[in-house]
């Protein structure tokens, strides 16, 4: 039992670090900093960092953009709900708000990696399937150049694949239910006309299991 606990915690640590690690190594190393969209996410990002570091409060109004306009632009659609503990956080560590941003979206790698390792986690070459697909999503670098908190989306789809696919095998209710979940937290965490998405997502895939359970 200790084995099987220690091993998971292994696993645990690895999908965590790996993504932290691979930023900071592309980053304080080969110089690939953020850029395009992400860059934009980051200075919205480093708006809200600065102001809670300076006022110990989100702001309520941007004064400087278009004569005045709502803060809740941002927290709607440019900085993902995940985010917001790590301004807390950061504020009482004094953390440089661009080595958290870096975190952040190391986190969400982890949270698709974590995804992607539920489903393949019963297979034989379960490791060095991870550490390809892994490899491919880390490399591609996607999060440094066109991070939007809408493409937080995609980052659920291994969970929704994962209890679709549980829903086929015992027919429980409650791996639908858990789907539903899912797409809620994706739908409230992002814009929500993005989130059509997840209709396609479950639709298609509905019908494969479904024609595959037939056969």
């Amino acid at each position: 039992m200790n084995l099987i606990s220690n091993k998971k915690f292994i696993n645990l640590s690895i999908i965590l670090l790996l993504p932290i690690i691979f930023s900071l190594i592309i980053n304080l190393i080969f110089s690939v900093n953020l850029h395009h969209d992400s860059l934009l996410m980051y200075l919205n990002f480093k708006f809200l960092y600065n102001y809670f570091e300076s006022y110990n409060v989100f702001p309520e109004w941007i004064d400087y953009s278009y004569s005045g306009l709502d803060a809740s632009v941002l927290y709607l659609y440019d900085v993902s709900k995940i985010f917001f503990p790590s301004i807390i956080i950061g504020k009482f560590l004094n953390i440089n708000s661009y080595v958290i941003y870096l975190f952040n979206l190391s986190l969400l790698n982890s949270i698709f990696l974590f995804g992607i390792y539920k489903n393949i986690k019963q297979l034989k070459y379960k490791h060095f399937i991870f550490f390809i697909i892994s490899s491919i999503t880390l490399t591609f670098t996607f999060l440094h150049k066109a991070f939007s908190a809408n493409l937080e989306v995609f980052l659920l789809f291994p969970y929704i694949f994962y209890y679709l696919r549980k829903f086929f095998i015992n027919g429980k209710v409650s791996e639908f239910n858990k789907i539903l979940i899912i797409i809620l937290i994706g739908y409230i965490n992002s814009i929500q006309y993005f989130s059509i998405f997840f209709i396609y997502f479950v639709g298609i895939f509905f019908i494969f299991f479904a024609l595959s359970d037939q056969k």
